[in-house]
């Protein structure tokens, strides 16, 4: 194998095809390292400036890594797209093949300074083999669930309880529909509740502008039945809502949110009460949570996978900033992963969202009352 490195800063339809067909031919495919993905990214005007390194044996691509020029802690770097709505790293390779790796990091390396956000495990392996210097500190954990009939085989005894008397007690105003085919109106309704959502209301909303809108409307086009919306209703009300990518036996739960009103039925609870059982009679073994560890999570699983933030720089104290800086970034994480602190974190957000409201509100009647007629 003779690898070379070439980075394209236009993306042509013939380039797109052999994307494609490396995608269903990879040991490691996901949503992620899709060129759905990223092209949804640029038709929603997330990403403009970007290159993509492609690794070629023969004339045959087998690697491909999208990457941007922008800040990471306040320095400008060699990083991935995607932001916030990135899982995992976004390199896809036909094999786990050490040349393949050591082509990709000397590529990296010439660059000066590289920052690859969520890469997994044993991808960083790989890297290693390359005897490259370079730092890998961890960057979050995702919990995830071997689905069988019972979705809460973790659960104590009481908790499962719980959770089947509710269930009972609901069962004639509950109902669960998937929106596959149609995800598109899937999303519309989710784009609806979560105006309503408690996670709004704490700050945290799950949809920003209409930029991030128009990403998941153009997931849901290029994926098709791979992005599916899973909405629970409650007397024909939406409660809450999952989008979810489903691959290669994987149900990837990524976004959801819930109204407040209806916290009283424990939503993400029996959101996957109904959604799991018809999971695994549809072959899906695997129910990854996303990256980030809540009491939620923990509850239906122990499980989890970690990831890591891979990094040089040349620069000896732009280095020691990034490690520092990764470092307490994910202290700050874990320690939002306490319940205690969540709460304390969730109140605090709630709080500042109110006194901004209140205060624009203020505004708004000082400039109405102002006005000339």
């Amino acid at each position: 194998m003779s690898i070379q490195i070439i980075e394209h800063n236009q993306i042509s339809g013939q380039l797109v095809s052999e994307w494609r067909q490396l995608w269903g031919r990879s040991v490691c495919p996901h949503i992620f390292n899709s060129p759905e993905w990223f092209l949804s990214l640029l038709e929603a005007g997330i990403v403009k400036n970007f290159s993509l390194v492609v690794a070629l044996d023969s004339n045959q691509i087998v690697a491909v890594l999208p990457v941007l020029r922008e800040k990471v802690f306040g320095i400008k770097t060699l990083t991935c797209p995607g932001g916030g709505h990135l899982n995992k790293l976004p390199l896809l390779v036909l094999e786990n093949d050490p040349e393949i790796f050591c082509a990709l990091m000397g590529f990296l390396k010439k660059t000066g300074d590289f920052y690859l956000p969520e890469t997994g495990f044993e991808t960083v392996g790989f890297f290693k083999v390359t005897g490259a210097d370079f730092f890998a500190l961890e960057a979050s954990a995702s919990p995830f669930l071997f689905l069988g009939k019972n979705p809460y085989s973790y659960f104590s005894k009481k908790r499962e309880a719980q959770v089947l008397r509710k269930a009972r007690k609901y069962k004639e105003h509950l109902s669960l529909k998937t929106y596959k085919d149609d995800n598109l109106k899937g999303l519309e309704i989710a784009f609806v509740l979560d105006e309503d959502s408690a996670k709004r209301e704490n700050g945290l909303a799950t949809f920003g502008g209409g930029k991030e809108k128009e990403f998941y409307r153009e997931l849901a086009r290029r994926f098709g039945g791979q992005l599916t919306v899973d909405v629970l209703f409650f007397d024909g009300e939406p409660a809450i809502f999952s989008i979810n990518f489903a691959y290669g036996g994987v149900y990837h739960f990524y976004k959801t949110s819930y109204k407040k009103k209806f916290n009283f039925l424990a939503p993400g609870k029996m959101l996957l009460y109904y959604r799991c059982p018809s999971l695994y009679r549809e072959d899906f073994s695997i129910f990854d949570f996303s990256r980030g560890v809540s009491r939620f999570k923990r509850e239906f699983t122990p499980l989890s996978y970690k990831q890591y933030n891979v990094f040089y720089a040349k620069n000896i104290f732009v280095r020691w900033w990034w490690i520092l800086a990764s470092r307490a970034k994910r202290a700050k994480d874990k320690l939002y992963e306490n319940e205690t602190y969540h709460k304390i974190y969730l109140a605090r957000k709630s709080f500042a969202v109110k006194v901004k409201n209140y205060f624009d509100g203020r505004k708004n009647n000082f400039v109405v009352k102002n006005e000339k007629p």
